[in-house]
């Protein structure tokens, strides 16, 4: 079992890359082509298993029932904060639509637009529990 959680980010990332546009085959699974849609997106600013976070974002691990800006040793925005909201597949599919949106003033550059790709993400999401 590992625990280190550079270790682990390290091993999620790696097999990530194992897939690199395997996402995208017609008979590939949500949470397969939702592991290429967070290569794409999100990577460059979330982890997954790893905190507090990325570069600029929250570590995303298990982040489908956690509570809005609650991943202890991250700076969130005072917007973000003030939601006081969870995490449920329906914000994230609002939120990862338009952010700015859903919640005024946040932080957030990245918005998914199409419906397929935030299904898929939100499935991947969801499975990094």
């Amino acid at each position: 079992m590992v625990t280190n959680p550079i270790v682990s980010a390290f091993i999620v990332v790696a097999a990530l890359a194992m897939f690199p546009r395997a996402g995208h085959a017609a008979d590939s699974t949500p949470i397969e082509r939702g592991s290429v849609v967070f290569q794409d997106e999100c990577l460059q600013c979330h982890q997954i298993g790893a905190e507090p976070g990325g570069i600029q974002g929250p570590s995303l691990t298990g982040v489908v029932g956690r509570k809005m800006a609650s991943v202890k040793g991250f700076a969130y925005s005072k917007v973000l904060m003030a939601k006081g909201q969870t995490w449920t597949k329906a914000n994230l599919d609002v939120y990862l639509k338009d952010p700015s949106a859903f919640i005024p003033g946040s932080e957030m550059p990245v918005s998914i637009g199409d419906d397929r790709d935030r299904a898929d993400l939100i499935a991947f999401l969801e499975a990094t529990k």
